[in-house]
């Protein structure tokens, strides 16, 4: 008798003490926060994120199999996240299992030189219940674990300027300083064989005076109301040749400091990449001397699908003091 009273002493004692550490240890809110740091600048950062389609299917597991219900909707180890709504750096994002409910926010905040930070933060309200307590408690773990995992595929893919800009950016020093330049108004977007047209005539005009052409075709095309299109076209030269009436002598800075990007595809590709080019200037705190132009890699008129069609894209820049 004596020891079965010991041993119901004992097991009082301990579950006693196991309670108390229950409620001593696991707080009545669990505050879980995760964090990353991506090399990029918080412009471009928040700009991925305000579109949720440019990540919810990368953080939705099995996306070839399991498309998430919509873009504001994505699964992961068997969670499902809602976005509940937006605000210029936060993303509220809501678990809506079947057990719980947690609210959480995704935030964007400057990092160190050239860095964004990510936080992804949850407050999760545990039970008197110890039984439930300590279940909220594991459950907590779980979600923070996952939380840090998606985190971490969200600084694996946006750790390259191809997926944060959608194309790859290189930073180069200008090499065709010398260019014979043209332009003409158009109204309406200029057909491929007006630009070749000018081109052409480009071609004669150097040929004449004895100069060879060292790159690629070049052409800026720009328009303040979508109809009157200023249209302006240069080949690089290996010399200084005289002007006339409509065809000029332009120098770029040698050596200067140019960003480029190829494009395959039409003008809506194209317009694409100078749209982000545009985006990566902003974004560093660069500034434009002069104007973008593409570069025709391939003869347009010999390849009359667009589709194929291969521009070099170039940004002249220069660091903002």
């Amino acid at each position: 008798m004596m020891i079965m009273k010991y041993v119901g002493i004992c097991m009082i004692t301990i579950l006693t003490l196991l309670l108390t550490l229950n409620y001593l240890l696991i707080p009545n809110t669990i505050v879980i926060l995760k964090s990353t740091s991506l090399p990029a600048q918080k412009e471009a950062v928040i700009r991925i994120f305000i579109n949720e389609n440019n990540w919810t299917k990368l953080l939705s597991e099995n996306n070839k199999n399991n498309v998430p219900d919509s873009a504001t909707k994505f699964l992961f180890n068997n969670n499902t996240f809602q976005i509940d709504y937006k605000t210029y750096s936060s993303v509220f994002i809501s678990t809506v299992n079947s057990k719980d409910h947690i609210k959480t926010i995704l935030s964007i905040s400057p990092g160190r030189k050239d860095s964004t930070m990510i936080s992804w933060q949850a407050n999760v309200t545990t039970s008197l219940n110890p039984i439930k307590r300590f279940n909220t408690y594991k459950d907590a773990v779980d979600l923070g674990k996952d939380l840090q995992k998606m985190l971490d595929i969200l600084k694996e893919h946006y750790s390259t300027t191809q997926n944060i800009y959608g194309l790859m950016i290189n930073k180069q020093h200008v090499k065709d300083s010398l260019l014979m330049f043209r332009s003409l108004n158009s109204k309406g977007i200029p057909s491929t064989s007006i630009i070749y047209s000018q081109i052409n005539e480009l071609k004669k005009y150097v040929t004449q005076y004895g100069a060879n052409i060292t790159g690629n075709p070049m052409l800026n095309i720009t328009t303040n109301d979508s109809t009157n299109y200023l249209v302006k076209i240069a080949l690089p030269i290996d010399k200084q040749l005289p002007e006339n009436k409509e065809i000029y002598f332009r120098k770029m800075l040698g050596m200067g400091n140019i960003l480029k990007a190829t494009v395959t595809g039409g003008n809506g590709s194209i317009n694409n990449a100078f749209t982000a080019m545009d985006n990566f200037i902003h974004d560093n705190h660069l500034v434009s001397p002069a104007i973008p132009f593409q570069s025709l890699v391939n003869d347009r008129i010999a390849i009359p699908d667009s589709n194929k069609w291969v521009t070099n894209i170039y940004f002249p820049y220069m660091y903002d003091k």
